[in-house]
């Protein structure tokens, strides 16, 4: 469940895709449910991979989901889950979580930050409730040991159960056009 513009270049794209086309070369069945945003190509096209997930877009969704719009994405993306039989669902999205955590649904949640951008209803349920305390949660992903630290300090939470994978995406750059030399000042 990624609520963000799939095809795309933004490197949460290429990160999301490039996991969901691992887990398909792992012969699983991958459904990736996105808003209706995002460029009109195949994923295998688009991204060059060779295992591609089944694509699903939201239509009610034609620009990036914020405010309300951010809720419904995730009320109607975990409901068509759900109608499609999904055993185990991987989002980046708290929101998600929380309702996952209601419905009993195993979930991998992967988190990239703090949680100080997020919306009152979010901070309201991680402030009174512990989100991270739940039996169907099968994975915490943290992309920093930082994030790690993070979770381990404010929610209290085991750091044995949270995994930091680091969120590298790979991009296929040609730098052509640069002389050839071998110390570069880079700037990211």
């Amino acid at each position: 469940l990624f609520n963000s513009s799939t095809p795309s270049s933004n490197p949460s794209s290429i990160q999301v895709v490039n996991t969901c086309s691992a887990l398909t070369q792992l012969s699983h069945s991958v459904k990736l449910i996105v808003p209706n945003t995002g460029q009109n190509f195949s994923l295998k096209k688009f991204y060059g991979i060779d295992k591609s997930p089944k694509l699903i877009k939201l239509k009610y969704f034609n620009k990036f989901p914020i405010g309300i719009s951010y809720y419904l994405f995730s009320f109607l993306s975990i409901a068509y889950a759900i109608f499609d039989k999904t055993e185990l669902y991987i989002t980046r999205n708290i929101f998600n979580l929380i309702l996952l955590n209601i419905l009993k649904k195993k979930v991998i949640i992967e988190i990239h930050h703090d949680f100080h951008n997020e919306g009152r209803i979010v901070k309201f349920f991680c402030k009174y409730t512990n989100v991270f305390d739940n039996k169907n949660i099968v994975k915490i992903v943290a992309i920093t040991n930082a994030v790690k630290k993070y979770l381990v300090k404010n929610f209290k939470i085991d750091a044995t159960k949270i995994e930091v994978i680091s969120s590298a995406s790979s991009l296929k750059f040609k730098f052509s056009n640069l002389k050839k030399k071998n110390f570069y000042n880079i700037g990211y």
